[in-house]
């Protein structure tokens, strides 16, 4: 909106970009946002320093890219996902009524996208827009890793995933994401288990400013075990259906075995073997999945979270830079 003295009045937009001492990434990353946005609303930066152990930024250097912020000074380092569940919760708190994104601070996600998925929210305060990965610069194996997990979560989820931490999340939605306990384990799963309107946009991935990722085949590995963890109740009611269904398949074999056995075409012990192991297949599939679909759905029953105590836990200081400072 523009006010009468042809200023804009629309609420400053929020960015909230997780770091690890990728210090010289960063400022790539200001001065690609400020380049990127150079036309319309400057958004605020929050910085989470998830527990570096290299001293930095230079905040006078941040300064100068003509953006203002916050750097938020973790007492220890809580991952990826945690760090940026503290930045949402601390927007949130201190009551931003902008639309509040996410992104990376090492470059893959591309500042030159931000204000495309900040345009796209629009005036929908429940809108969620979400990066979709057109390309990635990323090798061979990762690619091939990343369509096998792909595929293995739209079995266990029944939801196609397709988007990382890139997005842009209206103030309503932003209100509603915070307040989910899972923000912290992953923010993409989060998102798509919100129940809110998701729009997709085709951007590709650009490649790092600095270095090589951080990330181990370990570490990648169990950042995909949490997305799905994210949706623990709808997979394991899958597993319990299936297991109902492998339960029907081995009376069927059960059956099989019998009518063989009573026709003398089994072998001495082969149909208690069969048997058995067929028996204790389905019953302990059938058991562990129900004690872990009760566990889940007794612990969803207490959940909640209190963003503004989340962050005051896990911010030991706050530095600003820019002209607000």
């Amino acid at each position: 909106m523009i006010d009468a003295m042809g200023e804009s009045t629309d609420p400053q937009p929020t960015v909230v970009v997780p770091v690890f001492n990728d210090w010289a990434a960063l400022q790539m990353l200001a001065t690609g946002v400020a380049a990127a946005t150079a036309g319309g609303p400057r958004p605020r930066l929050v910085i989470v320093d998830d527990g570096s152990s290299e001293p930095g930024p230079d905040l006078a250097a941040l300064a100068r890219t003509g953006l203002a912020g916050e750097i938020l000074r973790l007492h220890r380092n809580l991952g990826h996902q945690g760090a940026i569940a503290v930045g949402l919760c601390h927007a949130v708190a201190r009551g931003d009524t902008g639309t509040i994104a996410a992104m990376d601070g090492d470059g893959e996600d591309r500042p030159e996208d931000l204000p495309a998925l900040l345009a796209a929210v629009g005036e929908e305060p429940q809108r969620i827009v979400v990066a979709e990965r057109a390309r990635r610069h990323a090798p061979l194996g990762f690619r091939l890793f990343y369509q096998l997990y792909s595929l293995v979560f739209r079995l266990l989820t029944g939801r196609h995933l397709g988007f990382g931490n890139f997005c842009a999340l209206g103030p309503a939605a932003a209100r509603r994401i915070v307040h989910m306990p899972e923000v912290t384990v992953h923010l993409a799963a989060t998102l798509l288990s919100a129940r809110l309107p998701i729009l997709r946009l085709a951007m590709d991935r650009g490649p790092r400013y600095d270095g090589r990722s951080k990330m181990s085949f370990v570490a990648l590995t169990g950042h995909g075990l949490r997305s799905i963890a994210v949706f623990g109740e709808a997979v394991l009611t899958r597993i319990v259906i299936a297991a109902f269904w492998l339960a029907a398949l081995g009376a069927l074999v059960l059956l099989i075995v019998f009518i063989m056995k009573l026709g003398g075409m089994a072998s001495p012990g082969w149909t208690t073997t069969v048997a058995g192991v067929v028996i204790g297949v389905v019953v302990q599939t059938v058991v562990v999945s129900l004690l872990g679909l009760l566990l889940i759905m007794r612990g969803r029953r207490a959940e909640t979270q209190d963003p503004e105590a989340l962050a005051k836990a896990m911010i030991r200081r706050i530095d600003r830079f820019g002209p607000a400072a």
